[in-house]
């Protein structure tokens, strides 16, 4: 049996599972206790000294069926993310995680580092990993509302090599709601550069997001936050932006090329969110500057905004610490449903430069069996002009997916 064929396997041995929501005590000593969880993978904990060990993953398998326009796109399938880590915690300040992607050509480390905390506010961590941008961007894929990220997204940077500094807290006074976060990362192009920095560029980068909640209730939230990154491209690197219209499967028309004469490029993104009860609005509009030795500097954007609603009443939670919005757990035995929309833009056109653009209605549904299991279905109206030729491409898209996470 191959890696992928044991990774299906056992997404169906968990899923099995996880409707009874299993939970085992392997070992349940003085000194240790290890359990087995449907939900929360597998936990190895010591309590002299304070050791924690975790082994845990993610599985997403994808279809998608088209209705082509210019660009031919077939239907197919793929495992579009299959994943295992190993995270620990040591003496309580110290942690530690170890990711390996298994899927189809993306087969490498992505988060790979070790974290300090200096206190209750403040955190270092080394490594590889996320860039703190944007709302979207540093959410994890296993709770993301579609399945894929608006296309907007294809602005950010998404990992990077270095080091970073998270810092969490309140205004004012000691019982204040007002939550605000901020994170700061310097480094250089990330272990994984194909999948993990779609740039594709040899850089260093200085990168930044705040966030502020003047609202931060159980079930009301409003978050305002914003982001930016400076990136020098060494030497002789090209530098590009591309994405599909929001479809891992899908056709890829818009992309500005390798881009040989950029010498630096500067990132700014701004963020808003409101949380009420079953209903989230969430909207994002970010922008790239990008300074040429020749032909003039480009300018490119794009944004999106969305609403999701969960018809049978729960709600997601908002994390106060990173300033994002988690998964939701179903309270009938059957789950819970959700519903959203979302329109995005994306402008790859300026000066010299005809990456193509886009803008894409999308309408989906999530089925929550539980927490960590999610059937998801999208349909993607694209009305696109393609690169280079500038010509209308408007493909409809019909997309599944099975997800779980343990």
């Amino acid at each position: 049996m191959n890696f992928r064929s044991f990774l299906l396997a056992l997404t169906f041995a968990l899923s099995s599972g996880v409707a009874t929501a299993a939970r085992v005590e392997i070992i349940d000593g003085d000194n240790v206790d290890f359990v087995a969880s449907t939900s929360r993978g597998l936990k190895l904990q010591f309590r002299k000294p304070d050791l924690v060990f975790r082994i845990g993953g993610r599985l997403q398998a994808d279809a998608a069926f088209f209705d082509a326009d210019a660009t031919d796109a077939d239907a197919d399938g793929k495992l579009r993310r299959g994943r295992l880590y190993l995270s620990g915690r040591v003496l309580d300040d110290f942690g530690f995680k170890i990711e390996r992607e298994f899927a189809p050509d993306r087969g490498e480390f992505r988060n790979l580092w070790l974290s300090y905390r200096l206190n209750s506010h403040v955190r270092f961590k080394a490594g590889n990993f996320v860039s703190p941008f944007g709302l979207e961007q540093v959410a994890s894929s296993n709770l993301l509302t579609f399945m894929e990220r608006a296309m907007s997204g294809a602005i950010a940077p998404s990992f990077q090599t270095g080091g970073r500094v998270d810092t969490a807290g309140r205004f004012a006074k000691k019982k204040s709601r007002h939550r605000w976060t901020w994170a700061l990362a310097v480094g250089a192009e990330p272990m994984g550069q194909v999948s993990d920095d779609t740039h594709r560029s040899e850089h260093w980068s200085v990168t930044s997001r705040a966030t502020y909640a003047p609202i931060a209730r159980k079930k009301l939230v409003l978050h305002l936050g914003g982001s930016a990154e400076y990136r020098d491209v060494l030497g002789d690197s090209v530098y590009r932006i591309a994405t599909s219209p929001e479809s891992s499967l899908g056709p890829r028309f818009l992309s500005t090329g390798g881009l040989q004469d950029v010498d630096s490029v500067v990132s700014a993104g701004a963020e808003a969110a409101a949380l009420f009860g079953p209903v989230l609005l969430q909207g994002e509009y970010q922008r790239a500057f990008l300074q040429r030795e020749t032909g003039g500097d480009v300018d490119l954007g794009g944004g999106y905004v969305q609403a999701s609603w969960v018809v049978t009443g729960e709600r997601r939670e908002y994390s106060r610490r990173s300033g994002t919005f988690g998964s939701l757990e179903p309270r009938s035995d059957w789950g819970a449903l959700e519903l959203a929309a979302r329109y995005s833009v994306l402008d790859l056109n300026d000066a010299d430069v005809i990456g193509g653009e886009a803008e894409n209605w999308t309408v989906g549904a999530n089925w929550y069996v539980r927490r960590n299991l999610r059937f998801m279905f999208n349909y993607v109206r694209v009305h696109g002009k393609q690169r280079i030729t500038d010509t209308s491409d408007d493909p409809q898209i019909f997309q599944f997916r099975a997800q779980l996470f343990f």
